[in-house]
């Protein structure tokens, strides 16, 4: 069957480099004809394998109507991230549509990542499995 949620990090997860690893750097962000992504001293950040794809399907696909679709992040720089998720496009070029409009529930904050996937199984209203 179809899960009720799945969840993703950010960092190192779905794109990189890490948000830590742009200090010095980081806003404004650009987009770039490539679809990633440039920080301020023009540091690229880029989505990873098939990332675009994958929430465009989340977001479009029939059989995942229904299924919550969140991150938990332990980031330094979460500012940064909120960024990035709603710069970065999925699915075909020109489809319009951010990483971020594909979201459901966000935790992104210090903390553990335990308590991350507790608050956002709570939010869903689902048990952890």
């Amino acid at each position: 069957g179809r899960p009720k949620a799945v969840v993703f990090d950010l960092d190192g997860c779905l794109w990189y480099p890490e948000m830590y690893m742009l200090w010095g750097g980081g806003r404004p962000f650009r987009v770039r004809a490539d679809g990633a992504v440039d920080d301020c001293r023009g540091t690229r950040v880029y989505l990873l394998g098939a990332v675009r794809d994958i929430f465009y399907e989340l977001a479009t696909e029939p059989f995942w109507e229904g299924t919550i679709v969140a991150v938990a992040s332990c980031t330094d720089e979460p500012d940064w991230a909120q960024d990035c998720m709603a710069a970065f496009e999925v699915g075909p070029v020109g489809s319009g549509r951010s990483l971020k409009q594909c979201i459901s529930l966000e935790e992104i904050h210090k903390g553990s990542k335990q308590g991350h996937l507790r608050n956002i199984a709570s939010e869903a209203g689902i048990e952890l499995e």
